[in-house]
């Protein structure tokens, strides 16, 4: 969990690590005051710069 500029960011639900690839989130929850914002994440992908 984090906190900062009055919002808590919470990690809910992680995907498991593949291979090389480390765990990443899966689910993400911004909560402040009576705001809520929820992100859920099916798949990530790498970027090649």
């Amino acid at each position: 969990m984090i906190r900062q500029a009055g919002w808590e960011i919470r990690y809910d639900r992680w995907h498991q690590p593949q291979g090389d690839k480390p765990a990443l989130p899966a689910r993400v929850t911004a909560l402040k005051e009576k705001k809520r914002v929820r992100v859920v994440v099916s798949s990530w992908q790498e970027l090649n710069p």
